[in-house]
């Protein structure tokens, strides 16, 4: 099929302008990251060709990474809105054979979920945390270079998740392989996740002593301690200034 000139000179646009919001968000420039990635959107929205791959996609990225931006605006509903659109599309492309999509279908679904959980929209939250899970399960088994990152936060999310509905042994679960993958990125090279990992602990030993399961929160509060002293030693910094002991 001859793609047209005109679409050619459109995908190169919204390509070029969500590359221009991307680095915008990284750099926290919330007003130019919204700007230039809603500028895309609306090209998009104009494009004489829906439903394939190649433009879902963009949609798909396009979607994630506003509701990034309204979440870190601090608009839940609308961050909530585009995290939605962007899994819908996700799952998709996915269905349509693109499993090189598959890790940007991971950290979408990883975004929803995590909103969700902070509304406690907790039937979205699951069905967006399972897809999640079973897809940084799949890049792992692929040896996917980003996937030990995602899946510690994907495992994190899931350990707060059942704990929020009260599945405290899935809860502990999630949270040991969490700590497990954490451990196996740092010995690949990735330092400083062991400072997302001392969060992660002490979120969870809040949340297990909120639930009146105080060994557990007494475990992950000590695994908290021992990972913050880690990373003190690295980093020569407190990742954490108090511990549920």
């Amino acid at each position: 099929m001859t793609v047209s000139p005109w679409i050619e000179r459109q995908t190169e646009a919204t390509k070029s302008l969500l590359a221009q919001g991307s680095e915008a968000l990284r750099q926290d420039n919330l007003d130019l990251a919204q700007a230039a990635i809603t500028e895309a959107a609306i090209i998009l929205d104009m494009s004489p060709v829906e439903g394939d791959s190649a433009s879902n996609e963009l949609r798909a990225r396009a979607f994630n990474e506003l509701g990034v931006v309204y979440q870190r605006r601090g608009d839940v509903q609308a961050s909530l809105n585009f995290h939605n659109q962007a899994a819908a599309l996700c799952r998709v492309i996915i269905e349509q054979g693109n499993e090189d999509f598959l890790s940007n279908s991971a950290a979408t679904h990883l975004n929803f979920a995590s909103v969700a959980l902070s509304v406690e929209a907790y039937e979205a939250a699951r069905e967006a945390a399972d897809i999640a899970i079973s897809s940084v399960d799949t890049l792992l088994e692929k040896e996917d270079a980003g996937a030990l990152g995602m899946a510690v936060a994907a495992y994190q999310m899931y350990g707060a998740l059942n704990a929020q509905e009260d599945k405290l042994e899935e809860s502990d679960a999630a949270l040991t392989k969490s700590l497990e993958l954490t451990r196996k990125a740092f010995e690949d090279g990735n330092r400083n996740i062991i400072m997302q990992a001392v969060q992660g602990c002490q979120q969870a030993s809040v949340l297990f002593f909120n639930k009146e399961a105080f060994d557990a929160a007494l475990k992950w509060g000590r695994e908290a301690e021992t990972l913050s002293k880690e990373a003190f030693d690295i980093f020569g910094q407190d990742v954490v200034q108090s511990y549920i002991v």
